[in-house]
C-alpha cells in the first residue's frame, strides 16, 4: 500500500512552515523599517546640507541653483512685512519677458553700496531699452525706488513662495543647545543603531 506519515507529522510540518513564514515576514518588516529610517535620515541630512550651503553662498554673494530653483535667505528688512528678515524664499529662474509689474524678483544688485550682492525687491516698472528689458525695483518698506535698474543678465528669478521648513531648521541652527539635542544627538544615535544592526545582519 501507500506510505503513511506517522500521526502528527503533517501538523508539525505545517507548524514549522508557519513559523518560518512568520520569521521571514518579520525579517522583511525589519529590513523595510531600517531602510525607511535610513532614507528619512539621509533626506534630513541632505536638506540640512542645502540650508548650510544656501546660507553660506548667499552671504558670499552667490546663489546656488537646483533644477532651476534657488533657495535664498532674506538678510534685510527692505521687503517687510511681506518678507521678514531671516525668511527663506524659493526663487524660480524666469525670463525677463515673463515678468510683470508687482512681481517680486531676486537679482544681483548693481548698487555699489552692496557690491553686486543678491537682492530681492518688487518690480515697480518695466522699460524696453536698446540693450533689452530693464526692470525698475523697489523694496516694500523703502520710500523710493532703487537707484539702479536690473538688467536681464542680473536677474536670478521670480519669488514663488517661502520655505517654512528651512526657516524652522535655521532657527535650530541658531540655537546651539537645541541643535545639539534635536539634530546632532539623534543623528549620532540613529547612525550607531543602523551600524549595529548591519553588523548583526552580516553575522
Amino acid at each position: 500500500g501507500g506510505r503513511v506519515s506517522p500521526p502528527g507529522t503533517d501538523g508539525r510540518r505545517d507548524a514549522v512552515e508557519y513559523l518560518y513564514h512568520r520569521k521571514g515576514m518579520s525579517r522583511m518588516k525589519q529590513y523595510l523599517s531600517r531602510a525607511l529610517s535610513f532614507l528619512l535620515g539621509a533626506v534630513f541630512v541632505l536638506l540640512l546640507l542645502v540650508i548650510v550651503v544656501t546660507v553660506y553662498m548667499t552671504a558670499n554673494g552667490r546663489v546656488p541653483s537646483f533644477f532651476g530653483y534657488s533657495v535664498m535667505r532674506v538678510v534685510s528688512g527692505s521687503m517687510e512685512p511681506t518678507l521678514p528678515v531671516d525668511a527663506f524664499i524659493l526663487v524660480k529662474q524666469t525670463e525677463a519677458q515673463e515678468l510683470a509689474v508687482g512681481d517680486i524678483i531676486s537679482f544681483y544688485s548693481a548698487d555699489p553700496a552692496i557690491s553686486g550682492s543678491p537682492n530681492t525687491h518688487r518690480i515697480a516698472g518695466i522699460r524696453q531699452t536698446e540693450d533689452g528689458i530693464s526692470l525698475i525695483t523697489k523694496g516694500d518698506a523703502n520710500p523710493v525706488e532703487d537707484s539702479y535698474p536690473v538688467s536681464e543678465e542680473a536677474l536670478i528669478g521670480r519669488f514663488v513662495g517661502r520655505v517654512g521648513f528651512f526657516e524652522w531648521v535655521s532657527r535650530l541652527l541658531g540655537n546651539q543647545l537645541v541643535f545639539l539635542l534635536v539634530v546632532i544627538l539623534p543623528l549620532i544615535g540613529m547612525t550607531a543603531w543602523q551600524g549595529r544592526h548591519i553588523v548583526l545582519l552580516r553575522r
